[in-house]
C-alpha cells in the first residue's frame, strides 16, 4: 500500500497474510503516516499481521541529523540526498496503528513479537468474527 490511498497493482483489499514496514514509514512526511497505515490495514486479510521496524527517538542517527541542522519539524529531518527521515516513539507508533484498526501483539517470553524498536500488530477482525 502507498501513502496516496491506492493499493499497488496486483494487491487486492483483504488478501495479504502479512505486511512488512521496515524503515519505510519514516521516509514519508508525517501527515502521510495514518493514510499509509490505513492502506496496509486494508490490504491485510482478517487476522493478518503487520511487522514494523523504523527509526526511534534517540537513535544515534537522530543525534547526527540534529547536529547537521537539517530539521524539518519535530523529529523529522532532511537527508543530504533530498529524502526524509522521521524518528518515532513507541507510544506514537502504538497510537497510530491502533487508530487504523490494529491491535498490538505483545512480546512473547522467548523475546519474539513486538518490542525493542519493533512492533507487531494484528488485524483483529478474524478474532472478532470467531467470537460472534
Amino acid at each position: 500500500a502507498d501513502a496516496s490511498g491506492a493499493l499497488p497493482a496486483g494487491v487486492r483489499e483483504g488478501e495479504a497474510d502479512a505486511a512488512l514496514l521496515v524503515f519505510a514509514l519514516s521516509a514519508l512526511p508525517p501527515d502521510a503516516f495514518a493514510r499509509a497505515a490505513r492502506n496496509v490495514f486494508r490490504a491485510l486479510m482478517p487476522g493478518g499481521v503487520l511487522l514494523f521496524r523504523d527509526y526511534g527517538v534517540s537513535d544515534e542517527k537522530q543525534r547526527k541529523f540534529t547536529r547537521a541542522g537539517t530539521k524539518l519539524g519535530e523529529r523529522w529531518y532532511a537527508r543530504q540526498n533530498g529524502t526524509m527521515v522521521y524518528f518515532f516513539d513507541t507510544a506514537e507508533v502504538d497510537a497510530l496503528f491502533a487508530a487504523c484498526g490494529f491491535e498490538p501483539v505483545p512480546p512473547r517470553a522467548d523475546g519474539s513479537g513486538g518490542g525493542g524498536g519493533s512492533t507487531a500488530a494484528q488485524d483483529p477482525r478474524a478474532a472478532q468474527a470467531a467470537a460472534a
